[in-house]
């Protein structure tokens, strides 16, 4: 396997998964040094991958959508001209927008999972895109014979098959549960108590993307660890994040 960027990235932008499904050197597309065929073949990816994620198939992590507005001249005092630029859509109106209207952002993991879930092979799915294999931690384990639960550390090494299980499953708790992970524990240090963000931010957070004040509650007390429950963060986290 040739390393490239896009085999360790865990982010991908869609039009590099495009590339990727096309079969065609990304970096090369970027000078246009592709055959029409590769250039058609990668546009009808770009299309489909677009629409998997308006039709809820695929769960983009981040979305922009393309606008045009009146904005002051530089030039020309008081005069106004057209700008356009690229932005963040937080809400679920980018479905609304056309195609060519918008770009988004993708975790590497539920790329392959979209694509097992049409049934993809292994071997047909690029190699950039399978899920690579997690490294194996170097802390010497304990045995189990004597009834000891697993370290955290130990039960880290489980992460394969828990993640073929989540590939297979999906509802909107399992997102808003990724999504707090993936934006408030993914800095957690279990060394240093004040990283961990407090519930208050957590619900907030999900109560803004749609969740009931209940679910967001439930998705706080999920993703929190056993140690920091009852203590709600507020005697570690002194300032504040």
């Amino acid at each position: 396997m040739a390393l490239s960027p896009w085999h360790v990235s865990p982010r991908l932008s869609f039009d590099d998964v495009a590339a990727l499904l096309a079969g065609f050197d990304i970096s090369l597309a970027k000078t246009e040094n592709v055959h029409d065929h590769e250039i058609k073949e990668y546009e009808e990816w770009c299309r489909v991958i677009i629409h998997a994620a308006k039709d809820g198939e695929l769960a983009p992590i981040q979305v922009e959508i393309y606008t045009e507005d009146a904005v002051p001249d530089p030039q020309i005092e008081g005069n106004l001209v057209l700008g356009f630029d690229w932005v963040p859509c937080i809400d679920e109106k980018w479905r609304c927008f056309p195609d060519q209207a918008i770009r988004m952002n993708l975790e590497r993991g539920e790329v392959y999972r979209w694509l097992k879930s049409k049934g993809a092979a292994d071997e047909d799915i690029p190699e950039a895109l399978r899920m690579m294999p997690k490294a194996e931690s170097q802390e010497i384990k304990q045995p189990e014979a004597d009834g000891k639960k697993k370290t955290h550390l130990e039960s880290s090494q489980d992460g394969l098959g828990e993640a073929q299980i989540f590939a297979k499953h999906e509802s909107d708790g399992l997102r808003l549960v990724a999504d707090v992970i993936r934006e408030f524990w993914s800095t957690y240090d279990p060394d240093e108590p004040a990283t961990a963000p407090s519930s208050a931010e957590v619900k907030n957070h999900l109560i803004e993307q749609g969740a009931s004040a209940r679910l967001a509650e439930a998705v706080d007390r999920v993703c929190r660890p056993s140690g920091l429950q009852k203590a709600g963060l507020k005697q570690y986290r002194g300032a504040g994040r």
